[in-house]
């Protein structure tokens, strides 16, 4: 299973697929089969004759050696490395070359059945294994699915501000999570490269009424993107019954007050996955983003509108689609006009969050399970918001503000987008409301985003519980290498990354909690001097720009430490560093993407590919 012809926007000739069959053959002559051919990879000789077949057990660069004897005829179409002898009546040629050894990751539905069985076994073995069992088992490379909802929960769900989403920091997170989990999966079978799944495809080809039908979603993929059940949870399929970690306070400093790992603002107390097709009881009339998207990503010009791509449009409304939210409280929206109504219940959850942020929305922190979902749930605080009016509650939460973008309806439901005037500050007499009028939309306002809600695991800080998460985003890191592979990130490319994000995790310099995800160290016996010089230099580039003391170490693992000495300790990567390792013609990065190919977007007059390729 060799890289598609699109592959060219990669630097690399020859390239092969670790623990793939891998054949090297000659490219001889009609005449030449009396010729012989010896055949050495990394100093080991593999045999003779005009091919043979290897495994390269790791990605990297491996040094090749092929020597052609012929009697009395040199070869055809010889190579600047070719050196040419004569010894008796035979002619020998040899000639040298590298192969570059990448995972190559491709479309779910481009997967042969084993590679795809093969995947989502070794999902299903972190999901069942604990770490601590599994690295005794498959190494340090191993991690449970339970570790990663709370590293993703951690940065995602604190009161101080979102570390990993609403910012630049949200491409660098995202994708070096989505390796971290690949190597976790190659721990369990090395030969996984992380699929993805190019939902595009249902935002091109299915409408918002039907996409869940996709064969994605049957019980032996992703299982039921909308379960019919009371718990609302796939029950059948490989994906049947995901739990979710119960009796997590030990485990975790952010769960729910049944002691869930879930967001603490989630007070679901079924200990499943769920998924959910509607809002508020109205069918979710939004789907997956489309071609048009993606496009328009893939043709930023500078790194911070990229980011803010990769954050909306390019992401799009996944999680909202699979996740869903609910309430038993559905007085506030009786007499509703669904048309209208329906843009407002897609911001709740989001604009939800800004409440319980600034402690206007207060949580149980514990609850028994014999305790009911309505006596367990999270309320405005009457202390909180005493002696405010709804308007100021809104405006100091950040509910207001420009980054939120938040509008209502007034009793005729009639939209109301200018509730703040030039300062961003609320009116206190929307232009063409009374005083009371006024009023009356910011109290009814806060009265419906402060509704009790259950949210979907898809929609909230543990989404990293869906299997289809995981196939997500590298989904938009293979746009962002099309992005970087292509003439864009020539002079016409802005890299520069903003450093004035409020929150931390955003800016160049904030570390990220991974390490030891990339090629560092040269492997086998031949030494790879190419691959080391390559890494070290990619390694120098990302230590100027960000840091002496994280750049040390930078995707190195360090290796053994000796009987009774101390490891070194672990060197994190700040989000510059990822931006330089992650670039996908270095060395540095384990992966690349099997073509870049949207067939359905250009049937449609769409085309994502407009630029020649950066040579």
């Amino acid at each position: 299973m060799a890289p598609s012809q699109s592959s060219e926007l990669y630097p690399w000739t020859h390239l092969a697929e670790p623990y793939k069959k891998s054949l090297l053959a000659i490219d001889a002559g009609q005449d030449d089969y009396e010729a012989c051919a010896r055949w050495e990879v990394d100093g080991v000789e593999l045999g003779t004759g005009p091919s043979v077949e290897t495994v390269f057990r790791s990605p990297g660069i491996f040094p090749c050696t092929v020597t052609v004897s012929y009697p009395q005829r040199p070869l055809s179409g010889g190579h600047e490395d070719d050196s040419p002898e004569t010894s008796g009546s035979l002619a020998t040629v040899t000639h040298k070359f590298e192969v570059t050894v990448k995972y190559v990751r491709r479309e779910i539905r481009d997967l042969t059945d084993r590679d795809r069985e093969t995947f989502f076994n070794a999902v299903s073995v972190l999901q069942r294994v604990p770490s601590a069992v599994g690295r005794e088992i498959y190494g340090d490379k191993y991690y449970s699915k339970d570790y990663f909802n709370r590293l993703h929960l951690f940065y995602g769900g604190h009161k101080d501000c979102d570390h990993w989403h609403d910012g630049a920091g949200f491409v660098t997170s995202h994708i070096a999570l989505s390796l971290m989990y690949e190597q976790a999966l190659q721990s369990v079978s090395p030969s996984i490269a992380l699929p993805y799944w190019d939902f595009t495809i249902e935002g091109m080809l299915y409408d918002w009424r039907d996409f869940r039908t996709s064969s994605v979603f049957s019980d032996d993929w992703f299982g039921k993107a909308s379960p019919r059940n009371v718990l609302m949870t796939p029950s059948r399929g490989r994906f049947g019954f995901v739990p979710v970690m119960a009796n997590a306070t030990e485990y975790s400093t952010l769960h729910n007050p049944y002691g869930l790992l879930r967001s603490p603002w989630n007070t679901h107390p079924e200990p499943f996955l769920t998924r959910h097709d509607r809002l508020f009881g109205y069918k979710n009339n939004r789907k997956p983003s489309g071609c048009k998207q993606y496009r328009d990503a893939a043709r930023k010009d500078t790194w911070m509108l990229l980011t803010e791509s990769m954050n909306a449009g390019a992401h799009g409304h996944i999680h909202e689609l699979l996740g869903g939210a609910w309430s038993s409280d559905w007085s506030g929206f009786y007499n509703r006009t669904e048309k209208i109504i329906l843009p407002f219940a897609h911001t709740i959850v989001p604009l939800m969050k800004y409440l319980w942020r600034t402690e206007y929305l207060q949580c149980e922190t514990t609850c028994d399970f014999s305790v009911s979902w309505a006596d367990c749930r999270c309320t405005l605080s009457a202390e909180a918001v005493a002696g405010q009016t709804p308007s100021e509650v809104l405006e100091s939460s950040g509910v207001l503000s420009d980054a939120a973008g938040a509008f209502f309806y007034d009793e005729d439901l009639k939209l109301v987008d200018n509730l703040t005037d030039e300062q961003g500050h609320a009116h206190d007499r929307i232009p063409g409301y009374t005083a009371d009028e006024t009023k009356g939309i910011f109290t009814e306002m806060l009265r419906l985003l402060s509704t009790p809600m259950r949210i979907g695991s898809h929609y909230e800080g543990t989404s990293t519980n869906d299997v289809t998460f995981w196939v997500l985003h590298p989904t938009m890191d293979r746009l962002w290498h099309l992005n970087r592979l292509e003439d864009v990130n020539g002079e016409g490319f802005d890299e520069t990354w903003r450093d004035d994000h409020f929150c931390y995790g955003h800016n160049p310099a904030d570390v990220q909690p991974f390490h030891d995800l990339f090629l560092g160290q040269a492997t086998g016996k031949g030494g790879h001097d190419q691959q080391r010089r390559a890494m070290r230099d990619e390694r120098d580039a990302a230590k100027e720009s960000g840091g002496e003391e994280q750049a040390a170490g930078a995707g190195t693992s360090g290796g053994s430490s000796g009987c009774g000495s101390i490891a070194p300790p672990k060197a994190y990567y700040t989000n510059q560093m990822l931006y330089e390792l992650l670039k996908p013609d270095g060395m540095s990065i384990p992966y690349m993407y099997a073509h870049f190919e949207w067939p359905h977007c250009d049937v449609r007059g769409v085309h994502l590919r407009g630029r020649e390729p950066r040579r």
